[in-house]
């Protein structure tokens, strides 16, 4: 496939069968000699990527370079994240406070992660062009595929060496983690050692640097150097950069940069979703890859008849109604509510393609000492298909879901299960979604609210596209089985929807009863109640520290954050007007 300053010759694909990638790849060779000298003949030297880079090449080619740019260039597993952070706190004043609350991926953006992952949620390449200067790119492409403008205006570059065998074990495990590879240690060392696994080969993406070290404007290290002797090496990136540090900033930045805080670190550490999206049906649902392995597994689960299932959108008043149908089809066991976890008396079907194993993994490390807690992990943990399936037949099960209706098992509706679906104002849903992405490590998002609307609006979150999931709704809302509620109109007028509902589970309540159900599921009594706030999931450490909690204010109208933004309440506007769809 041509181009115009690169072409491409396809992989055979039994050399790379084993590496389990979706688009195939190529060998990406220069089309003209590169204006800086590369080790060996660049006719023949070339870089393996996935087809889908090809999609972006030109528009890396042509990145415009500002001379003040910073830029991270190594091979993959070299200790990249490692020294963004540091470079980017030597750039930014040691400004701590900042590099925790935004993520390195916005800090830092990587250039060309959106050829290697096509359903990255926001374009890397711009996000590179927009970035405030000194703009500090990383970027793992050998130096005939860089930038142009590189070799003429000259930044500064700052390059990672690290002994390939560690880094090819890391990659090891990193293809396992964020690719799905399955395949043996030894298949892709081999593969790695013959130049077939994305960036490689390994040693002409070094020597390149390795020959540029003495340049001005190059400063070449290790991984290694810099395990042995962090301080020493901040000190010479400071030179590079001629930037001034101090005794007590050098300390602080080594602390910040030591091993344990950085795994600790959610804006460095990737701790939300590890193995890429997926895109499903013709609405492209977004989901974690592991929905990719289960599909078939949740599309055939095999729903009862006297099943309820409360299936919503997030954040749109989800866990209240639960509570609510739970206690109107239990004749308002209030004692049962309150001492069992709603987690376990209405189970959430799908959470566990959230828990990625080594989220799993870690937080059985930290409640190692916790018998309790490991139990509900493991709980958690265990797709809804398979634990729901244990239950015996005749005990009633209460089911709580986010698919949209094309992704329910079928058996449901011709089960003909009830099925309670609850809208609300897609803006207020945004805002909660939004407090909820930054509470929950397994979504793991540390950005501000304008950044997350723009995913949002996009359909580039969980669950999402909004608007798709409420049509699917609205198409099924004339059946029997099914009942429409509105949370704007449960806060109206909450004893309305109680009956309404106790109508639709053909149970009867006593005025006595309402009564107390309405007192029981009041705002203020609703988030001091353990069994349905989340406080299990914060024993746990599911939950992040100093971010709003699962039970929030539970109200509705204009917003703090839309206040604060008026262009972003000018897009929600925009945004609705153009979807023309009524809610109920």
């Amino acid at each position: 496939m041509p181009f115009s300053s690169y072409f491409a010759a396809n992989v055979p694909y039994e050399q790379v069968e084993k590496l389990t990638t979706s688009t195939g790849c190529s060998y990406i060779y220069s089309s003209s000699q590169p204006s800086v000298p590369i080790v060996g003949d660049w006719r023949t030297r070339y870089c393996t990527l996935d087809n889908s880079f090809q999609d972006v090449l030109e528009r890396v080619h042509s990145f415009e370079i500002r001379k003040e740019d910073v830029w991270i260039v190594t091979s993959t597993k070299c200790g990249t994240t490692w020294t963004q952070e540091m470079t980017w706190l030597i750039l930014n004043n040691y400004d701590f406070e900042k590099a925790k609350e935004i993520d390195l991926t916005i800090r830092s953006p990587f250039l060309e992660f959106n050829g290697v992952v096509p359903n990255v949620p926001h374009d890397t390449i711009d996000a590179a062009d927009k970035l405030d200067s000194p703009r500090l790119i990383k970027s793992h492409l050998p130096v005939m595929l860089l930038p142009k403008q590189i070799w003429t205006k000259k930044p500064k570059i700052i390059y990672v060496f690290r002994n390939p065998k560690d880094a090819a074990i890391s990659y090891y495990h990193h293809w396992r983690g964020m690719v799905g590879y399955t395949g043996t240690k030894e298949d892709f060392m081999q593969l790695y050692m013959d130049g077939y696994v994305n960036f490689n080969p390994f040693w002409p993406h070094v020597l390149d640097f390795w020959q540029m070290r003495h340049e001005p404007n190059v400063f070449f290290t290790s991984y290694e150097r810099m395990k042995k002797n962090l301080s020493s090496v901040i000190k010479d990136i400071c030179h590079f950069l001629e930037k001034d540090i101090t005794e007590k900033e050098l300390t602080q930045l080594v602390d910040h940069l030591s091993f344990d805080k950085m795994k600790d670190n959610p804006a460095c550490n990737h701790s939300s979703e590890k193995t890429g999206f997926v895109q499903v049906g013709p609405e492209k649902y977004f989901f974690p890859n592991k929905y990719k392995n289960e599909a078939k597994e949740y599309y055939n689960f095999e729903a009862r008849s006297d099943d309820v299932w409360i299936a919503t959108f997030p954040r749109s008043g989800t866990t209240w109604t639960q509570e609510m149908i739970w206690l109107i089809a239990n004749n308002l066991d209030f004692d049962a509510a309150k001492s069992q976890l709603l987690t376990e008396r209405f189970p959430f079907f799908e959470f566990p393609l959230f828990v990625h194993p080594e989220i799993k993994s870690k937080l059985i490390e930290e409640n190692a000492n916790d018998a309790d807690n490991l139990k509900f992990i493991e709980l958690i943990s265990r797709p809804g298909y398979q634990s729901l399936s244990e239950i015996e037949i005749g005990k009633r099960r209460f089911i709580k879901t986010h698919f949209p209706f094309s992704l329910l098992p079928p058996s449901v509706l011709e089960k003909k299960c009830k099925i309670i679906y609850v809208t609300r104002d897609p803006k207020d849903v945004a805002v909660s979604y939004y407090h909820l992405n930054r509470l929950y490590r397994t979504q793991g998002y540390v950005g501000d609210f304008s950044r997350y609307w723009s995913y949002f609006e996009r359909g580039l979150n969980p669950w999402l596209p909004y608007h798709s999931h409420i049509k699917e709704a609205l198409a099924h809302s004339h059946l029997p089985n099914v009942l429409m509620l509105k949370y704007e109109d449960m806060l109206k007028d909450l004893s309305a929807t109680i009956t309404k509902l106790a109508s639709f589970l053909d149970c009867n309540l006593t005025t006595e009863g309402l009564e107390n159900l309405i007192n029981h599921l009041n705002i203020t009594n609703f988030r001091k109640n353990s069994a349905v706030n989340g406080h299990e999931m914060e024993a746990i450490g599911i939950l992040n520290k100093g971010e709003a909690g699962f039970v929030r204010t539970g109200g509705s109208g204009v917003q703090k954050e839309y206040t604060d933004n008026p262009e972003i309440l000018k897009k929600a506007n925009n945004w609705l007007e153009r979807q023309q769809i009524d809610l109920i």
